[in-house]
């Protein structure tokens, strides 16, 4: 089973809903712990109404007594929740992809203050893998954007430095739309890239919410974290371009 906290998008284009849905499209038996609700449109998030911190750690305990493989983690809007999720699951040694969610597509911030840094210093050391595209790279690492490949790496190590072993760095945000779409994903002593070509048009929402979920549910299946993410960035791929073809704005994951 594979674990979900993330925050609540009523519309279901990204976020818990969304999430629980890729895993069901999959036959993967899912669990969902809403971290704040959300009134969204098809192109902002309009207001965000936190969870109470003690009721997501112990809805976490609850399920993680149900039996979880993985855990997926999204948005977390508040500090006091990031420190919640760090407690209770900070002992039970389950793998955790984090998809460290900073602000919208927009650019607005999604978070309050001193929810970045208990990121860094809590979270960030449990999780297995951490999935930042270019921008949330540059905020946690205090740095302006990565304008290379190199320099990405170097920035994705002060990551691992904090205790994570894996950093999938995605590509979706480079500065430079020329270039090729490429995902780095980083290790203390290795860097691997995973190349594809650019999308023309206007990509469905929840793309990084998707990815990382999908991720999550191969290293739940036993899958190695650099299988998961190929397996993961095939799916997406697949599901980004047929949503594009129909004119879509929702990913539909198929197996």
């Amino acid at each position: 089973m594979v674990l979900v906290i993330a925050g609540s998008d009523p519309l279901g284009y990204s976020g818990l809903q969304a999430d629980l849905r890729h895993l069901a499209a999959l036959g993967c038996q899912a669990a969902g712990i809403p971290t704040c609700l959300t009134e969204q449109s098809l192109d902002a998030c309009l207001e965000i109404l936190p969870v109470e911190a003690g009721h997501v750690a112990r809805t976490i305990g609850l399920a993680v007594d149900g039996g979880v493989a993985a855990v997926k983690i999204g948005l977390l809007h508040r500090p006091e929740v990031v420190s919640a999720v760090a407690v209770a699951l900070g002992a039970t040694g389950l793998p955790m992809v984090l998809d460290p969610v900073l602000a919208a597509g927009g650019g607005a911030s999604l978070v309050e203050d001193g929810t970045r840094q208990a990121i860094l210093d809590l979270l960030i050391p449990l999780a297995a893998l951490v999935t930042p595209n270019v921008l949330e790279l540059a905020s946690l690492t205090d740095a302006a954007p990565a304008r290379s490949l190199d320099e990405r790496a170097a920035q994705a190590r002060l990551l691992i430095a904090r205790g994570t072993e894996f950093v999938l760095v995605k590509g979706g945000h480079d500065p430079d739309p020329a270039s090729e779409m490429c995902d780095l994903l980083v290790s203390a002593d290795s860097v691997q890239p995973f190349v594809g070509s650019r999308y023309c048009g206007e990509v469905p929402r929840g793309t990084g919410c998707a990815l990382s979920t999908l991720i999550a549910r191969e290293i739940a299946e036993g899958q190695m974290v650099a299988r998961s993410v190929e397996t993961a960035r095939e799916r997406l791929d697949l599901a980004i371009r047929a949503a594009m073809d129909s004119g879509s704005r929702r990913i539909v994951i198929k197996r």
